[in-house]
């Protein structure tokens, strides 16, 4: 069972300092919300780890919906890495190759459909930050 459950949070930004757990999208098990533009940075609570995010079984409205994850610390003005947009998916690994070891996930949606929307694992590697 995982330590913490995290929940987006519809229309605002959140920091999660956390090694494991699961996130879940605005609508916790239910049907996530219309127009949603929320961001979760997870920050790795382990010094020198890496954020490992597992994401299951994804179920968005396709080429509206999505989920974009950026590996390091999103912001406005920052230069974190763009990775992908997810729309569906069954399981998908993802791991942060940024010196900071944290991963941003910007979930966003219009107003037409919703759908179930996404459960992901949350947990560290025991890979070591590159530092260069």
């Amino acid at each position: 069972m995982p330590d913490s459950v995290y929940k987006f949070s519809y229309r605002s930004k959140k920091t999660i300092i956390s090694d494991k757990g699961v996130i879940l999208d605005n609508g916790g098990l239910d049907i996530y919300s219309n127009n949603s533009s929320d961001t979760i940075v997870i920050i790795p609570a382990t010094k020198d780890k890496i954020i490992s995010l597992t994401v299951n079984n994804i179920s968005l409205e396709g080429n509206n919906d999505y989920l974009g994850v950026y590996y390091g610390i999103f912001s406005d003005s920052s230069d974190a890495e763009f990775i992908q947009n997810i729309y569906y998916s069954d399981i998908l690994e993802l791991i942060s190759n940024d010196p900071t070891g944290a991963i941003t996930l910007i979930f966003n949606s219009d107003e037409i459909y919703q759908s179930e929307g996404f459960v992901h694992i949350l947990n560290h590697t025991d890979q070591q930050i590159r530092r260069s």
